[in-house]
């Protein structure tokens, strides 16, 4: 049996909790005990597996809320939400894929041979150019 670290930490433990906020909940529990040094913040990862998220994407933009809590004596002293997406990018053969699907991006904006694109006006002499831009 190991004793509790001692410092800020100690006695603590995380929840968490992630859901889309209307619908459903993918996942809620613990996330584990929680220990830091004093005068340090405690870090700590934690892989949640068999989620089944639905997967964002441009067409379904399907975000979630990722709570966490520091629990200590069984009350939620602290709390922190996030807005996050599950997607997966990658690039196959040349292609890039989204949700392991073939996905085609476009440029709305051309690159000039040698180097990126710059605006019109950066080519004019600075009296010339649009106050906005200097």
């Amino acid at each position: 049996m190991h004793p509790e670290p001692r410092g800020i930490g100690a006695g603590w433990s995380c929840g968490g909790d992630c859901s889309d906020g209307e619908r459903w909940r993918l996942w809620e529990g613990s996330l584990g005990k929680m220990a830091a040094d004093a005068g340090k913040g405690a870090v700590f990862s934690k892989t949640i597996s068999g989620l089944k998220p639905e997967r964002w994407s441009p067409v379904s933009p399907v975000l979630y809320n990722v709570e966490v809590s520091a629990i200590r004596d069984g009350k939620a002293v602290a709390a922190r939400t996030v807005r996050v997406g599950f997607r997966s990018f990658e690039i196959r053969d040349g292609q890039f894929h989204l949700n392991g699907r073939p996905v085609f991006l476009r440029a709305s904006r051309s690159i000039r041979r040698g180097g990126r694109s710059r605006p019109r006006w950066a080519s004019l002499a600075p009296s010339r150019r649009p106050t906005s831009a200097t």
